[in-house]
């Protein structure tokens, strides 16, 4: 058998020990950390193998900064943000009303019945909208 060495894991920290795989496995389905024998677990050779772990996802960082530089270039835009509020916005209001006009409908032809009123996603989609519209004001006023 094999374990994950890494103190880390989300499955040893919910289950309070190291996870544990067959022979053939070679990394953590949890953490991807890179699997050990169970005498070598707890030791200082699976705290360097942790360690090499690491600093080979370390290595393979600037993949990830250059996604984060991306999303910092798209929050920098407000007008992209009011437009999504705006779009989701007027989304969630025109889905709660026609999820009230059918359902009205329906208990209407049946001659009596239930109807939803979904006042949730109306009233986040007014927040929504507002606050779009309030962003490509300002945006444009700059």
């Amino acid at each position: 058998m094999k374990f994950c060495p890494n103190p880390e894991c989300p499955y040893r920290r919910r289950r309070r020990e190291a996870a544990e795989f067959l022979d053939h496995a070679t990394e953590c389905n949890d953490c991807g950390a890179p699997l050990v024998d169970r005498e070598d677990l707890d030791t200082a050779t699976s705290t360097q193998v942790v360690s090499d772990w690491r600093s080979s996802l370390e290595a393979r960082r600037p993949w990830r900064e250059a996604e984060e530089l991306g999303a910092v270039e798209r929050s920098r835009d407000p007008a992209s943000g009011a437009r999504l509020d705006i779009i989701s916005g007027a989304a969630l209001i025109a889905l709660s009303v026609l999820l009230f006009f059918l359902t009205y409908y329906a208990a209407f032809t049946m001659g009596g019945g239930q109807y939803i009123v979904a006042l949730g996603p109306l009233v986040y989609g007014m927040i929504r909208l507002a606050r779009g519209l309030d962003a490509r004001k300002s945006s444009d006023d700059s």
